[in-house]
Formats: C-alpha cells, sequence, structure tokens
C-alpha cells in the first residue's frame, strides 16, 4: 500500500492482516447454455457453429464458433410422416393467380395469394398460411411443436435451481 505521507517511522515494525480474497461467479444466459443445456448438435435443438458439423447441411453454417437453436413450431404428424416430408410446399402450399409458389420465394406482384392445403380435394383457400397451418393442424396433419417455449422454461426452472443452490436458499 502506498500513502501520500512519509513512512520513515514505520520502518522495522510489522503488520499483521488476515486477508480474505473473494471473487463472485456471475452465471450468464448464455453460459448456463453452453455449460448445462448444449451437449452435442442437435440434441435439445441446439447447434454449435464451428465449421466441423456432423449433422445435415452442416456444411453450410456459419463457422463463427455460436450456438444457434434450430427448433420448429410445427411438426407432421406421425400418422402422415410416410407421405410428408416437409411442412411447406408439401402440406401447406403457395399459390398465386392460380400458379403454384414456392414457399419462401414466392413472386406474387397481383396480390393475389392464397393458401391451400395439399390432400384437400376441394382446393380450399385461406387467405394467411397460419390460418392453412391451423386447419392443417385441427384435421390431424402437423401438431404446433412447442420445443421454444419449452426450452425456454426449461432453462429458467435450471438458473432458478442453480442459484437456490448456490446460496442455500429454498422454495
Amino acid at each position: 500500500m502506498n500513502l501520500d505521507t512519509n513512512q520513515a517511522e514505520n520502518g522495522g515494525k510489522t503488520l499483521e492482516a488476515e486477508i480474505i480474497l473473494s471473487r463472485e461467479e456471475k452465471v450468464t444466459l448464455a453460459n448456463y447454455i453452453i455449460d448445462n443445456v448444449y451437449v452435442e448438435d442437435g440434441v435439445n435443438g441446439l447447434y454449435y457453429h464451428d465449421g466441423v458439423g456432423t449433422y445435415t447441411n452442416a456444411e453450410l453454417e456459419a463457422e463463427d464458433n455460436a450456438y444457434r437453436f434450430a427448433g420448429g413450431d410445427y411438426e407432421i404428424t406421425d400418422s402422415h410422416l410416410d407421405t410428408y416430408s416437409h411442412i411447406y410446399n408439401e402440406i401447406v402450399l403457395a399459390n398465386c393467380d392460380n400458379e403454384l409458389q414456392s414457399i419462401g420465394n414466392v413472386d406474387c406482384d397481383s396480390g393475389n395469394l392464397y393458401f391451400t392445403l395439399a390432400y384437400d380435394s376441394s382446393r380450399t383457400q385461406y387467405s394467411t398460411m397460419e390460418s392453412a397451418l391451423e386447419k392443417a393442424i385441427e384435421e390431424g396433419y402437423i401438431t404446433k411443436n412447442n420445443v421454444k417455449n419449452n426450452i425456454l422454461i426449461y432453462l429458467f426452472e435450471q438458473i432458478i435451481s442453480h442459484c437456490l443452490k448456490k446460496f442455500n436458499l429454498s422454495t
């Protein structure tokens, strides 16, 4: 310790002190996910973009060492997996002026865009993709997958549990 005053008269004296150093552990959501939720690519819907993934389309990853969640909102029901492999462009179809469009690359300058369901022989027209998806859920072709919400709830529960243990608290 340096003081602004002359310390010559303290020469030859001793100082006894107990020094306690502590460091508070900070848990960030990102670190918690990396340490406790990520297991390997695809587990819990998480992928690590390090350039060496072994999953489908890994060669397209950004190689930026980021973790990404790839959970979807909808899934094809088991009873229709033999017929369909994709919801968009196989079950839900985009149409413009009675011409089929690729969802994700819709070119409809006229504004006459609507959606149909591939299995519906009456070709009912839906004004929004969401309404077509809801009908497909109602008819049992797809389900709403709440993976995103479940992971957030799981993370929140795990973080609370970690904090309670760390500070010896109980619920």
